[in-house]
């Protein structure tokens, strides 16, 4: 080394210690709030479970166990053995289940997902007959789960209900229902001209709305009551789209007092594609379908009938037909179906609800009771 020469400044040391320390202790705070947070919001869930007034009152909820889970991704309240009952109502109704869950995203409280385990009991009173007894059925489910959306401003959001392998049993032996699957989706509709959907009726609630409706059930044994003798208790399948016009805002806890407040506001169901595999019935239909003053279905659909001869033969079996009118049904119903221009058996007719009958062009086939 010279003696011109410089030595040069020992390097500088940086502050490593600081510099790993600094993201660490963000992440530990903001993980101590989040922590914090879902705990205060889990809190406040329960208190407001344990508070709920359901319907002003006349819902009445109970569970032996209450918890709140999920931390961190989601806010879950689960009830063993829940009970809700609507003893107040027409049909003093009452739902029990062995476990109950609802459960929300912390980012997202207006979708919730419901979902139910174990055996469910569900009991009411027949109002279709006087002084008639309690029903008590028994459900059992593979899954029944369920998510609905609340939307801002509307008084009804989205909803979806998913069942698969229903088996539902009466415990006075008076009936069965079994599914292999059933869904229904629900949403609202703009109450306009365009799509379908209904004007605002004189009278009609301000607050009524539109709703849409989908349902589907697969592979069903349906109760003997429900069943027309023509076509048996077996329907391969049932798929509905649909439009529920001036929907009234109303009491949530009676279908009863919703089904009447909606008659009164104008209420009908537009059926824009009706399908149907019930025995010898195979049939598409659209058409528009509401409530007459005593409760039972009225209305009109145009139907497309596949195999018409088979269901004539069904319908003369079981009564419906006399024996000696049957190949004047058929040759009537061969020559609609010629001037139509179908082929392989279908023919289109009209499908009425009147009078507590459903006629099937001009035969009667089964009879409508009230729904309430």
């Amino acid at each position: 080394m010279t003696e011109n020469a410089k030595a040069s400044p020992p390097p500088r040391r940086r502050n490593i210690r600081w510099g790993v320390l600094t993201p660490t202790i963000v992440l530990g705070v903001l993980v101590a709030a989040y922590t914090a947070y879902w705990w205060i919001v889990a809190g406040e869930i329960r208190n407001r479970v344990e508070t709920a007034s359901l319907d002003d009152g006349r819902i009445e909820a109970g569970w032996k166990e209450l918890g709140v889970y999920g931390f961190p991704y989601r806010f879950t309240a689960s009830f063993t053995g829940p009970e809700i009952a609507a003893p107040r109502t027409p049909e003093q109704w009452r739902w029990q289940a062995e476990e109950f869950s609802a459960s929300v995203l912390p980012y997202d409280f207006s979708h919730a997902i419901f979902d139910v385990e174990g055996e469910q009991r569900l009991s009411f009173r027949d109002v279709t007959q006087q002084d008639a007894p309690r029903r008590h059925w028994r459900i059992e489910t593979h899954t029944a789960w369920a998510s609905y959306v609340a939307q801002e401003g509307a008084p009804f959001g989205r909803l979806a209900i998913d069942v698969k392998k229903l088996d539902a049993t009466r415990e006075d032996g008076g009936g069965t229902m079994r599914a292999q699957r059933l869904q229904l989706h629900a949403r609202p509709a703009p109450l306009t001209l365009e799509g379908g959907a209904a004007p605002i009726l004189p009278g009609t609630p301000k607050a009524a709305t539109a709703i849409d409706l989908a349902f589907q059930g697969e592979d069903m044994l349906l109760p003997a009551r429900l069943t027309p003798p023509a076509l048996g208790n077996k329907a391969g399948f049932v798929i509905l789209q649909a439009r529920m016009r001036n929907v009234p805002v109303t009491h949530a806890a009676s279908p009863v007092e919703f089904s009447r407040d909606w008659m009164a506001a104008g209420g009908t169901l537009a059926v824009s594609d009706l399908k149907v595999k019930w025995g010898p019935l195979d049939m598409k239909a659209s058409g528009e379908v509401t409530l007459d003053e005593k409760g039972r279905p009225a209305g009109r659909l145009e139907a497309e009938i596949a195999d018409y001869e088979g269901l004539v033969s069904a319908l003369v079996k079981a009564g419906r037909i006399p024996r000696k009118n049957e190949k004047m049904a058929l040759a009537g119903l061969g020559l609609i179906s010629q001037f139509q221009g179908n082929k392989s058996g279908r023919v289109r007719v009209p499908v009425v609800m009147s009078e507590g009958k459903l006629y099937l062009g001009p035969v009667p086939v089964a009879r409508l009771d009230p729904v309430y």
